[in-house]
């Protein structure tokens, strides 16, 4: 079966950051899996799997735009010292996991964001992607490929609806 729209793929994936150093990878069973179509990879990985099948291999360079974006200055926010709490020790550096909400305050989920900076009264972290800016390479194998479910189906187009897409 070919990649198309609507297809559950299973790929063994390795991304390489733009020194050349391995920042993620998933064999096995940690393999990724993704309903293809809907934009959960980045726009040129989609792409350069449209039509693949079992077996093919992929391997492509993104830049920015074709990959996690560019680095977006505005996703750089300030957290009050106080929402930490004043024995929360915390380093330039270090992952935070972060609530997210939306317009209404309901807590859709949690992102961890990276601390970029650390003064007494507020921390700035980054919600960038972490390869935001950057120019990656993507390798991968296509593991498995079937028609995704209803049910799969579904929860893409909710997820969809509350991301506002």
């Amino acid at each position: 079966m070919k990649i198309t729209k609507d297809t559950l793929v299973v790929l063994d994936y390795r991304i390489l950051d733009q020194s050349g150093t391995l920042f993620e990878e998933g064999k096995g069973r940690e393999a990724t899996d993704y309903i293809h179509g809907y934009g959960e990879l980045p726009a040129g990985v989609e792409e350069a799997l449209d039509g693949k099948e079992v077996g093919d291999k992929v391997a492509l360079d993104l830049t920015p735009e074709t990959g996690f974006g560019p680095l977006d200055p505005e996703l750089i926010l300030s957290v009050p010292r106080a929402e930490l709490g004043e024995e929360t020790d915390v380093a330039k550096g270090d992952v935070l996991p972060v609530q997210v909400a939306d317009d209404d305050g309901n807590v859709q989920g949690e992102v961890d964001m990276v601390v970029v900076e650390v003064r007494p009264d507020a921390i700035f972290v980054d919600a960038n992607h972490p390869l935001a800016g950057q120019s990656v390479h993507f390798e991968a194998e296509v593991v498995d490929v079937r028609e995704a479910t209803d049910e799969e189906l579904a929860s893409v187009h909710e997820h969809d609806e509350d991301c506002n897409h």
